[in-house]
C-alpha cells in the first residue's frame, strides 16, 4: 500500500517502525522470549506493534499536551508546528535525518489536527449511503445485521474509522467501515489488535467451564481476537460480513487458551 493511501496515524506508525527498527531483529530479548514461547514470530510481532502504537500515542497526546500548554490552537499551523517540533526534539531521542525529521513534525500535526475532526453528521450519512449502494449491509465485525433504522440498539448502523480518528485516521471513504454500534463500542480508538491489553486473554480454564465465558469472552476480547484474524474465519478466510459471528477455537489443542492460541471460525467449522 503507498503512503499516499494511508492515513497520517499510519504513516506516523511506518516512520517510527523505520527510524527504530533493529539491525539484527533475529536476535535480543523479545526474539528469545517469542522462541521460548513457540511462537513462531508472532509474540515477537505483536510485542513490536504494541510498542509501535503505544510510541504513536505517546507522540500525538504529547504534541496536544505542549499545544494546550502554550495555548497555541492545532489549527494555526504557522505556531503549531513550531511548538510541535520542540516538544519532540526536547522530549524525545530520535536519531533522524532532516527529510525524517521534517516528516515526523508534519504527521505528527496532521495527527493532532485529525483527532479534533469528529465525523459530521452529513459525512456519516453520506457513507452510510455509499455503504448500502455497494451492498454492505452487516458489521464487518462481528457480522450481524446493520439496522440503519435505530440509533439505539446493539446492531444500529454505526460508522467506524479502521485507524481511529484520534490517533491520526482521517475520515476518507477507505478508512470507514461499517459495523454495529456494539462493536463500534468495543473497539473504541485501539489501532491494532495489539494495541489492546492482549496479555490478559488468557484462561486457565477449558470451553465450557462456568469461569470460561466470564474470563475470556468478554465483548472488547473478542473484538481483539476478531482483529488479529482480520475478522475472517481463520480456516477458509470468509469474512464475518458474509458468514456471519465468527466463534473461537484453539489452534493447539494442547496448550491453553490464550491470544496467540485463539483462532475464529465461521459456522462450517463450527462443530460446537
Amino acid at each position: 500500500m503507498g503512503k499516499n493511501s494511508l492515513t497520517p496515524g499510519e504513516q506516523l506508525s511506518e516512520l517510527i517502525s523505520e527510524v527504530v527498527h533493529s539491525e539484527n531483529p533475529e536476535s535480543g530479548f523479545l526474539k528469545n522470549m517469542d522462541n521460548l514461547l513457540v511462537a513462531d514470530g508472532e509474540f515477537l510481532e505483536m510485542q513490536k506493534k504494541s510498542i509501535i502504537f503505544y510510541t504513536t500515542r505517546r507522540l500525538i497526546h504529547g504534541a496536544s499536551y505542549a499545544l494546550e500548554k502554550a495555548m497555541v490552537h492545532y489549527m494555526d499551523s504557522q505556531n503549531a508546528i513550531p511548538v510541535i517540533k520542540d516538544y519532540l526534539t526536547n522530549n524525545y531521542s530520535f536519531s533522524l535525518t532532516e527529510e525524517q525529521a521534517n516528516r515526523l513534525h508534519a504527521l505528527v500535526y496532521s495527527c493532532v489536527d485529525a483527532s479534533h475532526k469528529d465525523l459530521s453528521t452529513a459525512q456519516r450519512n453520506k457513507a452510510l449511503e455509499q455503504f448500502r449502494r455497494l451492498e454492505i449491509t452487516t458489521c464487518y465485525m462481528c457480522g450481524v445485521e446493520i439496522d440503519f433504522d435505530s440509533v439505539d440498539n446493539k446492531n444500529s448502523a454505526s460508522v467506524e474509522h479502521l485507524f481511529p480518528s484520534e490517533y491520526g485516521g482521517d475520515s476518507r471513504f477507505e478508512n470507514l467501515a461499517l459495523s454495529c454500534k456494539d462493536c463500534n463500542k468495543h473497539k473504541d480508538d485501539h489501532m491494532h489488535p495489539s494495541d489492546f491489553h492482549f496479555e490478559k486473554i488468557s484462561t486457565k480454564h477449558d470451553y465450557g467451564h462456568k469461569k470460561f465465558s466470564k474470563q475470556l469472552l468478554v465483548s472488547k476480547q473478542v473484538v481483539a481476537m476478531w482483529l488479529k484474524e482480520g475478522c475472517e474465519c481463520t480456516i477458509c478466510g470468509k469474512p464475518a460480513s458474509a458468514a456471519g459471528m465468527l466463534s473461537v477455537f484453539q489452534k493447539e489443542p494442547a496448550d491453553s487458551w490464550h491470544f496467540l492460541n485463539i483462532g475464529v471460525q465461521c459456522s462450517a467449522h463450527n462443530e460446537g
